[in-house]
């Protein structure tokens, strides 16, 4: 009776064990290596393992343990800012973008941080060049 009675008890231990096991989530990771992401030519979107899994988060481009381009996305898109830099860290390009389309303003700034170019773009297409 005893023995039935501690099979009984590790079955169920047992039992609740592997239930545990079963709702673990993998989760992609949100910051990457620009170089890792896959381009979805039909669906015209980004992935990292999965391509049933679009790609949000931040990507990153360095060179040399220098850091050359920073890319936002959302559901595989370019979405938020894309940004490049110089070797010195300065910003060199800074692009709005939402939904995969240019959105607003594309800015682009001398090594030294000055402004040398502002235009302002809604679904990729120029609006306005102000500098």
């Amino acid at each position: 009776m005893k023995i039935l009675v501690l099979v009984l008890m590790l079955s169920f231990f047992a039992g609740c064990e592997s239930s545990r096991e079963s709702n673990v989530v993998i989760t992609e990771p949100d910051t990457c290596d620009c170089k890792t992401l896959i381009l979805d030519k039909d669906y015209n979107r980004f992935y990292l393992n999965d391509r049933k899994k679009p790609f949000t988060g931040t990507c990153n481009i360095i060179e040399n343990g220098i850091l050359k381009s920073t890319r936002n996305f959302k559901e595989g898109k370019y979405h938020g800012d894309f940004i490049e830099y110089y070797d010195n860290g300065q910003v060199k390009l800074l692009i709005e973008y939402k939904a995969h389309f240019m959105n607003g303003d594309v800015k682009s700034f001398s090594e030294e941080g000055k402004l040398i170019g502002h235009s302002v773009y809604k679904q990729s297409r120029l609006i306005e060049i102000k500098l």
